[in-house]
């Protein structure tokens, strides 16, 4: 038997072993690359910055019992799993932030894991594109970097591949348990980060037009699987729904915050930060009419009201910006609006750019009949980022994705070598 076959052989034997060594191997070498940071003495990530405060406010004022609110005393601004995760943390081990971020490199270190049983399943029988993407998830550089932040980032960098995980596992089962489960990934999702509250509508939107332009496609559901997953997402989310309609009054399903999010970026959109794509919120005007004599509710419909007043009259001026942040979301640099040219931004560059360049080739190469959904994830997300600024940080949930269809290009391109190589040698064997 040739050495070849005897290496292609074992290769078969240990992609085919059972998925819990390659859970254990890839989260247990995640878990201590991202701990050494933990124990790193970097003043950035020992203590709590921007978004990190607002999250553990609102843990924290539960654990006290002085209710649901952030530590500006809004009850629905912030989406409510990443308090409720960091709740039950404190009232293990007190408000500890160390425990938390231990937490945190808990979830981020189990993307990786997931992206190889992603990759096994979309691309059957092709163990260098699975072992490809989970090795670049657990050493890239941004997930080890947030995985010590108290940040929605971890969260939902793992719903991400489990949504098309248990999407795919549930598209060749039709097991009712695997729909259930997938609609509860989607309702936390939902809770986790608002963005993803109508992912299940464009994933049903997309198979619905997918199958019309294509005789057949793979990963399709079956209309009971939508209406059950849709239906169990609804039931998950219902809780906080009810807990808005409660305190405000008023039909809020996730948070309060699209309005004033709106309003930063659309709201004068002839200002020069708008116009590359970012954001602007110093505006006195903004101060003075959203004042505090407005409840929550009310000023983020304000809020909402001013930001399409201004799109409806200037909306010749919308264009530039989303354009901007359509190109900053796929940016190599984790600030694309600094003026700077960092270290950082060398180091990503030599990582991300070529991710980018395989990911495009692999595109173009694999079979879009049986990658769709991963497809679809990532353009869903890059869509629902363009009524606001851009920046690799939103892309990060589907990062884990991006790297998986890179990967796929990277094993494509090695194949086509390989193949030109031995036509050669066959053409001129000496």
């Amino acid at each position: 038997m040739k050495l070849n076959t005897i290496i292609d052989k074992k290769i078969e034997d240990i992609y085919n072993a059972k998925m819990i060594y390659w859970v254990a191997l890839f989260f247990s070498v995640s878990f201590l690359i991202r701990l050494i940071l933990f124990l790193a003495p970097i003043e950035s990530l020992t203590t709590l910055q921007g978004d990190e405060y607002a999250y553990s406010s609102m843990a924290e004022s539960i654990l006290n019992g002085t209710g649901w609110h952030d530590y500006a005393g809004r009850a629905s601004y912030l989406p409510p799993l990443l308090p409720i995760i960091l709740f039950l943390n404190y009232s293990v081990f007190d408000v500890d932030y160390n425990s938390a971020k231990i937490l945190m490199i808990i979830l981020a270190s189990f993307v990786a894991p997931t992206i190889f049983a992603v990759s096994k399943t979309l691309f059957p029988n092709k163990f260098w594109i699975s072992f490809t993407a989970a090795v670049i998830v657990t050493l890239y550089p941004p997930s080890i970097y947030y995985s010590n932040m108290l940040l929605t980032e971890n969260a939902a960098s793992l719903f991400v591949p489990l949504i098309l995980l248990s999407y795919l596992s549930t598209s060749k089962t039709n097991s009712l348990l695997l729909t259930v489960i997938s609609g509860l990934l989607w309702g936390l999702a939902a809770l986790n980060r608002p963005v993803f509250l109508m992912l299940p509508i464009f994933m049903l939107v997309s198979q619905m037009l997918l199958q019309l332009t294509f005789k057949n496609i793979h990963w399709k559901w079956k209309p009971t699987n939508w209406i059950i997953g849709i239906i169990v997402m609804l039931i998950t989310i219902s809780p906080w729904t009810i807990h808005n309609f409660i305190v405000h009054e008023n039909f809020v399903p996730i948070h309060t915050a699209s309005g004033y999010m709106m309003l930063i970026c659309n709201g004068k959109l002839n200002h020069p930060d708008i116009q590359k794509g970012l954001f602007y919120y110093k505006d006195e005007h903004y101060q003075k009419t959203l004042n505090d004599n407005l409840s929550e509710i009310e000023k983020d419909g304000l809020a909402m009201e001013m930001a399409l007043s201004e799109i409806s009259e200037n909306w010749r001026l919308l264009p530039k910006p989303i354009l901007n942040r359509a190109k900053n979301f796929w940016s190599w640099r984790p600030d694309p609006y600094d003026t700077n040219f960092t270290l950082n931004d060398l180091v990503m560059a030599l990582i991300y750019i070529p991710i980018l360049i395989f990911f495009i080739f692999g595109l173009f190469k694999c079979n879009f009949q049986n990658s769709w959904p991963a497809i679809v994830i990532i353009l869903y997300v890059f869509i629902t980022i363009l009524p606001f600024w851009g920046s690799p940080r939103f892309r990060f949930p589907v990062d884990s994705l991006i790297i998986m269809m890179a990967s796929f290009g990277i094993i494509s391109a090695i194949s086509i070598i390989k193949n030109k190589s031995a036509e050669l040698v066959k053409i001129n064997p000496k």
